[in-house]
């Protein structure tokens, strides 16, 4: 799938699925619990359909539909290739310990690894903006929710779903455009 196309996709499931989540807020909790549950098995059903895994058995093969059409056969060559796995791992075992002997005789094992500074000061800052974001959504959200409110709307919780959605869309948007590999 293009990437663009996979990206904008997945910003819109984002911010849908924040939407929802948040909108649900202002119902009862039996029904904001199966609205929330409703969104994560559509997810779940949505995800299935589109990886295919639904049509396709544990070997990648097209699963038959009846025992006489190769079930029995898809768990045979299951059950072969796990035996045959288990082989090779005795035996690749008995190897490994022979070569991490050697490796620890020619090795000097060094006190402590040096610390990359640069790689230890990414992560702290990564962790203080993705912080602050939690920080600040949920501030927002709380701001918005209170001026909704007090405006008398008639649906707060929706209309700050559909604001949640949008700005979550939007920035999951952002992450995946510029998260490009």
């Amino acid at each position: 799938m293009n990437f663009y196309v996979r990206t904008a996709s997945t910003a819109v499931t984002q911010g849908l699925l924040t939407g929802i989540w948040v909108g649900a807020g202002g119902l009862s909790p039996a029904r904001r619990r199966l609205v929330r549950a409703g969104a994560v098995a559509g997810l779940a059903a949505a995800a299935l359909v589109g990886t295919g895994a639904a049509r396709t058995g544990a070997s990648g093969r097209d699963v038959k539909r009846s025992p006489d059409e190769g079930w029995l056969d898809e768990a045979a060559d299951l059950q072969e290739a796990v035996l045959h796995t288990d082989a090779e791992l005795r035996g690749n075992a008995a190897r490994q310990e022979i070569a991490d002997a050697r490796a620890a005789a020619e090795l000097k094992i060094a006190d402590e690894p040096p610390i990359d500074k640069r790689k230890l000061i990414a992560t702290g800052v990564a962790f203080a903006i993705s912080g602050g974001a939690i920080v600040g959504r949920r501030f927002l959200e709380r701001r918005w929710l209170a001026r909704l409110e007090r405006q008398g709307h008639p649906h707060p919780y929706r209309a700050l779903g559909v604001r949640m959605g949008a700005i979550s869309g939007a920035s999951a948007l952002v992450s995946g455009l510029t998260n490009r590999n």
